[in-house]
């Protein structure tokens, strides 16, 4: 049985200073989060500006896309979509 992603976004092209803390609230609005992890550079730490974020369901998780895909934020449009 293939397992469902549904609950599943990839979050990208945010400025690279954004917090997770940050990254929870924008998101929050549209259903409760339920892990973020947020890709960094392997040889200095930095953030590299995407995560992988987790919903609690797939209603919240289209939600998200559809308020936050193409929104700006910070001078950079936002890129959301289901994730893997």
């Amino acid at each position: 049985m293939a397992e469902n992603h549904a609950n599943r976004l990839f979050v990208g092209n945010f400025n690279i200073e954004l917090t997770e803390k940050e990254l929870r609230s924008i998101l929050q609005p549209f259903g409760t989060v339920s892990h973020v992890r947020m890709a960094t550079d392997p040889n200095t730490g930095h953030f590299r500006g995407f995560a992988f974020v987790e919903m609690t369901d797939g209603a919240a998780a289209a939600r998200a896309i559809e308020g936050l895909n193409g929104r700006m934020l910070d001078g950079r449009c936002l890129k959301v979509r289901l994730g893997f």
